[in-house]
């Protein structure tokens, strides 16, 4: 196809009523720089948001970083199907442009030259598509060009300058007056998105423009930012946690199901990022008393984050929610022997884990008659070596280590105020958990 092609591609045109043939010369044309051709398609009708095999002419000269096919593709009517798959409802979108579209696609293919292109030719950078029809069909939600360019590295692997060139997109539609706290259909702003992208730039640059940094996702859950940014492993989690409690994110704040951030990081076993939020402030036992983070933790047998709180000084006896219990109990519960005896170092009481370990011995009694223990499942039967084997222990009197440590976490909730009592350092040393 060439430029000199296009009077009789014209011709051929007026025989060509296929929308999908149309769009598909369009592509070619935009591929090949045939402007002419270009402004002849479009004249014939052809639409250049129409995806064939995933791609369109607009997303063409985007990829292709086509700035001059731009204008020809995008100064015509917006297909309605690029916006609504219901024309009986489209009055909100009523004002949109093809431009709009277009900076939409730039905007989530994170092309900087384009977008900065179609905000000089007009485009809006407030209007709202819907995402799968126009970039990419695995994310089902209309959202603004501002969401879709906080998406854009986590849509698709992204290099360190493509992070960059998110960032500056970012900065450009900020800059053109976007929305920064509109959300998209699944309930999330643009800082939730920008978050889970790594975008920690434009972390900062919106809650500076005016975006709500404690803004809870729209949906049934209620997560903020700093939620997001604790479910996110390696050096991209605590760099966003450190980004968003430095432009004041909530650190102790609650979804709907009165989770904490350090719950979150607790549940998906984030262990740099749970210490980083402890450092920091976090409430040990999450929500009130209900030491959700510990129970989490104990529920999954997870040791490591089990000592961190135990070393910010989560509480042990308080019984947590819908678990009919304390810790001490879930361990026992889930079998994990492992940390029922940590709880013992640490601090629980004797006496009450005495009683809790001979209901359990009796529970399995109870399900044979007496003296007929061989009736029992293995598995019963190697819970109840255990459970005798800590009876014995609980048998014996404490050590004066153990008495000292229930003494002292009656006052002391967390390693900065062991250090502050009147103690001597290897007193201090020989009270704290390291040794669990």
């Amino acid at each position: 196809m060439q430029d000199n092609d296009a009077p009789s591609l014209q011709e051929c045109l007026s025989h060509v009523y296929d929308k999908e043939t149309k769009a598909t010369l369009l592509k070619h044309a935009v591929r090949l720089d045939r402007y002419d051709c270009i402004r002849v398609l479009i004249a014939a009708g052809s639409d250049p948001f129409l995806r064939l095999n995933g791609v369109n002419a607009v997303m063409c000269a985007i990829h292709q970083n086509d700035i001059k096919a731009l204008p020809f593709l995008v100064d015509q009517q917006l297909p309605a199907d690029v916006v609504s798959e219901k024309p009986v409802s489209r009055a909100w979108y009523d004002d949109r442009k093809p431009a709009d579209a277009a900076l939409f696609i730039a905007a989530g293919l994170a092309n900087v030259e384009a977008v900065n292109v179609l905000l000089e030719f007009g485009a809006s950078p407030i209007a709202c598509f819907f995402y799968d029809k126009l970039i990419d069909e695995s994310f089902d939600a209309r959202c603004s060009a501002l969401v879709a360019a906080c998406l854009a590295p986590s849509r698709r692997p992204a290099a360190d300058n493509e992070l960059a060139d998110a960032e500056a997109v970012v900065q450009a539609l900020v800059n053109a007056g976007a929305n920064v706290n509109s959300r998209c259909s699944t309930g999330l702003t643009p800082l939730h998105c920008a978050v889970e992208s790594g975008l920690l730039e434009a972390v900062v640059l919106l809650v500076e423009a005016g975006a709500d940094v404690n803004a809870q996702r729209g949906t049934y859950d209620g997560l903020t930012p700093l939620m997001r940014a604790a479910h996110l492993k390696s050096d991209l989690g605590l760099s966003a946690v450190t980004a968003l409690l430095s432009v004041g994110a909530d650190i102790d704040l609650t979804d709907r199901f009165g989770r904490t951030a350090l719950d979150h990081a607790v549940h998906t076993n984030n262990l740099p990022v749970a210490e980083c939020l402890l450092q920091q402030g976090a409430n040990p036992n999450g929500y009130g008393a209900l030491s959700i983070p510990l129970y989490s933790a104990t529920s999954i047998g997870n040791h490591a984050m089990v000592i961190l709180l135990l070393k910010w000084g989560v509480h042990l006896t308080g019984k947590i929610a819908l678990s009919r219990g304390t810790v001490f109990d879930v361990a026992l519960r889930v079998n994990n022997f492992e940390l029922v005896s940590v709880f013992l170092v640490a601090g629980f009481d004797h006496a009450r884990a005495y009683k809790v370990v001979c209901e359990n011995i009796d529970a399995i009694y109870s399900k044979v008659p007496v003296g007929m223990t061989d009736l029992l499942s293995l598995d019963d039967r190697i819970r109840l070596q255990h459970l005798q084997k800590l009876h014995g222990e609980l048998s014996q009197p404490q050590t004066l280590k153990q008495l000292c440590r229930v003494a002292i976490r009656r006052y002391v909730l967390s390693p900065r105020q062991l250090r502050d009592l009147p103690l001597l350092s290897a007193l201090q040393s020989f009270l704290s958990l390291d040794d669990l």
